[in-house]
């Protein structure tokens, strides 16, 4: 990944951020959002999540690491969502349970806002380096 992917996967975690999380209805254009972000070829205009697997070794690689962790912490926020409102409507689902989903989904987000952090610290510091 070069540096403008890392750049464009910061703006996007950002935005994130910014807008608190994700809701269930920005969850359908969320992973090709992000497989866009992390577009290494300017010339290929095609689907990059199929070109996003693993390497030729059979290693995961680290946008594949990136993805899936981003696509588990959308899946906690989209779990959290819909405990709280099968509660709120009164269905079989127990106090702890959304308590226990809403804090696993902040902790995940948390992590993942962390993560670009870093990478925001890094991607300066390498610049910083080549001035």
């Amino acid at each position: 990944m070069d540096i403008g992917g890392v750049s464009k996967i910061a703006n996007t975690l950002a935005r994130m951020q910014n807008a608190g999380g994700l809701s269930p209805m920005q969850n359908s254009g969320f992973d090709k959002m992000f497989a866009n972000a992390l577009d290494t070829s300017a010339n290929d205009q095609t689907n990059k999540v199929s070109a996003l697997k693993t390497s030729g070794e059979g290693l995961p690689n680290f946008d594949n690491m990136v993805v899936d962790y981003v696509n588990s912490v959308n899946q906690d926020q989209y779990t959290s969502g819909m405990l709280s409102k099968k509660f709120i409507n009164g269905e079989d689902v127990e106090l702890h349970e959304v308590m226990i989903a809403g804090e696993k989904a902040k902790t995940s987000l948390d992590l993942l806002v962390e993560i670009r952090n870093r990478a925001i610290d890094m991607y300066r510091e390498l610049t910083r380096l080549q001035g």
